[in-house]
């Protein structure tokens, strides 16, 4: 396409000049200054590739500003022997590219021959993509690792706030993601990264997705409205730490191929608060040292087989705390709060405390399998299905781990429930279990019942169970200590 000639510079200060009003016509903002000092050649509306004009000021400048309008951003050919940049746009350390909102338009379009695409690549410290709308939908030619915007390591305090993204499913292509991020520890991770108030219209994969390589990573008060994947995936090999996941929304739209909506792998120090989960819930596999607090999670639709929150593997250290986790009767039948082993390794050290656990579905509220030091406190516990058999809080060995010192104190258990609190001892057999101050209401069948307890699997203890308010304990001759 045709590249835009330079426009005048008094026109520039003009354009800028316009964006605020000082009420002295003679005066100069230092707004206006900034303005003025990254305007470009480039033109909206006009159909030509703003692509080079774009660049140009990020180069020359350091900062690029983009009036409300369209602008248009052509893929570049490659060839056989020279290939086209991955970074259609690229920012360097310090540069700022930045607009009006969501009507500062980037379009992008063209072939992108199957090769790796990022519309915008941040590259450098402090860089900054702020105000500007993405729109990818014209693409063609894409490969699964088509981004919006790619963030690769080393790189500090990058900046990503106030965009939108319409980056789409599109029928027949791979596609990518509308904010990735890649870094790899000890030389290329990305510290202080902002990804906040965005709204995701359309991704065709994830919202955000993080490739191992991040300390510090904030993602918050953004919204997520259909995405072809996770809506936020942290997937790190031990790598991603301290990252913070607060006060988004995140809802369920037609292309809902991703059975969670936050995505949570090998990390530690992760911190989830304060969000509303509309449809989907959270899958952790391996998280130390981990917070999920405050959340209203609402697990409904056609994705949804797995818990509300699902922990899996050797996560240590949790808290699950005043969260409202509610599973609609419409959804398939599946816990609210699950915790398993994966792999030999186990959950240890968890703490569900003050939560809220709706169940609308026919299965137990919280399943518990092989997990090391688990405290269930002053929860709610509300049974609303009509099937029977369902326990509140199951709780039993895998084959290989046995499931060791069980606290369930303050929760109160309502709703057509088989027990309150299940134990097996089936397997590997069940350790210490302590049951005091929980209240049932007269519709629980039972309190605390051992079920399936073998002379190879029985139930260690001690059994202490004391102060309840609640059907009289169920339990085998196989408990080491009785009750």
């Amino acid at each position: 396409m045709l590249e835009h000639k330079p426009l005048l510079t008094a026109a520039l200060v003009v354009l800028a000049s316009s964006c605020v009003d000082t009420g002295d016509p003679t005066a100069t903002t230092t707004q206006d200054v900034t303005l003025a000092g990254c305007a470009t050649t480039a033109i909206p509306n006009d159909g030509l590739d703003d692509r080079a004009a774009i660049q140009a000021a990020l180069d020359g400048q350091g900062c690029a500003y983009l009036p409300a309008g369209v602008y248009d951003i052509s893929t570049p050919l490659g060839t056989p022997t020279v290939r086209r940049p991955n970074s259609i746009i690229a920012l360097a350390a310090g540069r700022s590219l930045f607009g009006d909102g969501a009507t500062s338009i980037l379009r992008f379009h063209g072939d992108a021959q199957q090769q790796d695409w990022y519309g915008v690549g941040i590259l450098g410290d402090f860089a900054q993509v702020h105000d500007l709308g993405f729109e990818t939908s014209t693409l063609t030619g894409t490969s699964e690792q088509t981004h919006a915007i790619r963030i690769n390591g080393p790189v500090m305090s990058p900046v990503v706030r106030d965009n939108s993204f319409d980056h789409p499913v599109r029928t027949g292509q791979a596609g990518g993601d509308c904010i990735q991020l890649v870094g790899y520890a000890p030389a290329k991770l990305i510290t202080g990264a902002r990804i906040t108030h965005n709204h995701f219209n359309h991704c065709d994969r994830s919202g955000v997705a993080v490739h191992s390589g991040t300390v510090g990573l904030v993602i918050s008060d953004s919204d997520f409205h259909d995405t072809g994947d996770q809506d936020i995936d942290l997937e790190g090999t031990g790598d991603i730490t301290g990252t913070t996941i607060a006060r988004n929304t995140i809802d369920v739209g037609p292309h809902p191929q991703g059975g969670t909506a936050i995505h949570v792998v090998s990390m530690s120090g992760a911190s989830i608060i304060d969000n509303t989960l509309n449809g989907r819930g959270i899958l952790v596999y391996s998280c130390d040292h981990c917070l999920i607090s405050h959340n209203t999670i609402t697990r409904d639709g056609a994705q949804d087989a797995g818990a509300v929150i699902e922990v899996i593997k050797a996560s240590t250290d949790m808290t699950i705390s005043d969260n409202t986790l509610t599973r609609l009767p419409t959804a398939s039948a599946a816990a609210v709060l699950r915790f398993v082993p994966h792999n030999s390794g186990t959950p240890a050290g968890i703490r569900v405390i003050h939560n809220t656990l709706n169940q609308g579905t026919a299965s137990n509220v919280v399943f518990n399998e092989g997990t090391v030091d688990l405290v269930l406190a002053d929860n709610a516990v509300n049974y609303t299905a009509s099937a029977s058999g369902m326990r509140g809080f199951n709780i039993q060995a895998s084959t290989a781990i046995r499931t060791t010192r069980i606290v369930a104190t303050g929760n109160a258990f309502s709703g057509p429930l088989f027990a309150a609190i299940s134990v097996s001892g089936s397997y590997a057999g069940t350790g210490a279990i302590t049951a005091i101050n929980n209240t049932t209401d007269a519709a629980v069948l039972g309190g605390l019942r051992c079920e399936n307890i073998t002379a190879a699997g029985m139930v260690l203890g001690p059994v202490i169970v004391s102060q309840n308010t609640w059907p009289a304990p169920i339990c085998g001759t196989l408990v080491n200590a009785g009750l």
